[in-house]
C-alpha cells in the first residue's frame, strides 16, 4: 500500500503542485470531441445511417414533459441521440444519470413557463442498425435520448457531459434541423511537457518556503 507520509517533503510538494497544475489544465481543456458529418446527398453513407436513428414510441422507456403527440417540434432546438453500447456494469448508472440531468436542464431553461411546458423528453431503444464508429458500437441495445424544444446549445452540452460522466461512451447525435450528425467522444489526456514540469519544479520550492512545516510528520 502506498504510504503518502514516507514521501520526502520535496517530493510531496512536487506532487501538491503538479496535481494542481493537472486540475488548472482539465478545466481549461476541451475534454469532448465533436466530429460532424453532412447527410447531404443520394448516396452519403450518414443519410442512410441518420436513417435508422428515429423515435420510437415501442420502444420508449421513460419519457417526461408534454406528450409527445401533442408536441408541436421546433426542429431548430430538437435532436435525437443515441449512446454506444458497452454492456459494462456502469451502464446501469446511465439511465439514473440521463433522468437526473434532463430534469436539471429542463428546469434550468431560461424560457418562461409556458415556453417550458412546450418541452418533451423521452428515453428508449431508437436505432435500429448496428454500425461501429472508431471501435464503439451502435446497436439496437443502445439507449437513445429525444429532446424537443429544448435550446440545441444546451443539448449538445448535455451530450458532452454525458460523455465526460462515461468516457468509454460515444454519443451519435442527430439535429432535426439542417442535414447534420455528429459524433461526440470524450479525448482528453493529461498532458505533462517539459516546460510544464519546470513550473512545477519552481512552484514546489516556492511551496517549501512558505510551508516549511509541510515535512513528514
Amino acid at each position: 500500500m502506498f504510504n503518502w507520509k514516507k514521501i520526502s517533503k520535496e517530493d510531496k510538494a512536487y506532487i501538491e503542485c503538479l496535481n494542481k497544475k493537472l486540475d488548472e489544465q482539465e478545466e481549461n481543456a476541451e475534454k469532448v470531441s465533436v466530429e460532424e458529418h453532412s447527410t447531404r446527398g443520394a448516396y452519403n453513407g450518414f443519410l442512410y445511417l441518420s436513417g435508422h436513428l428515429n423515435y420510437n414510441k415501442d420502444t420508449v422507456i421513460e419519457s417526461g414533459g408534454v406528450i409527445r403527440d401533442m408536441a408541436v417540434i421546433d426542429n431548430k432546438n430538437s435532436c435525437i441521440l443515441t449512446i454506444s453500447y458497452d454492456n459494462r456494469e456502469e451502464d446501469e448508472q446511465l439511465i439514473p444519470w440521463i433522468k437526473e440531468r434532463i430534469s436539471t436542464l429542463v428546469n434550468n431553461i431560461p424560457y418562461k413557463k409556458k415556453e417550458k411546458d412546450l418541452c418533451s423528453w423521452s428515453i428508449g431503444k431508437y436505432f435500429n442498425f448496428e454500425y461501429k464508429h472508431d471501435n464503439r458500437i451502435f446497436t439496437p441495445s443502445s439507449i437513445s435520448i429525444e429532446l424537443i424544444n429544448v435550446p440545441h446549445e444546451e443539448i449538445v452540452n448535455f451530450a458532452k457531459d454525458l460523455c465526460c460522466a462515461f468516457t468509454y461512451k460515444t454519443v451519435f447525435m442527430k439535429d432535426y434541423a439542417g442535414m447534420k450528425i455528429r459524433f461526440l467522444k470524450h479525448t482528453y489526456l493529461p498532458n505533462i511537457t517539459v516546460e510544464m514540469a519546470k513550473e512545477v519544479e519552481e512552484e514546489a520550492k516556492k511551496y517549501l518556503i512558505k510551508n516549511s512545516n509541510l515535512g513528514n510528520k
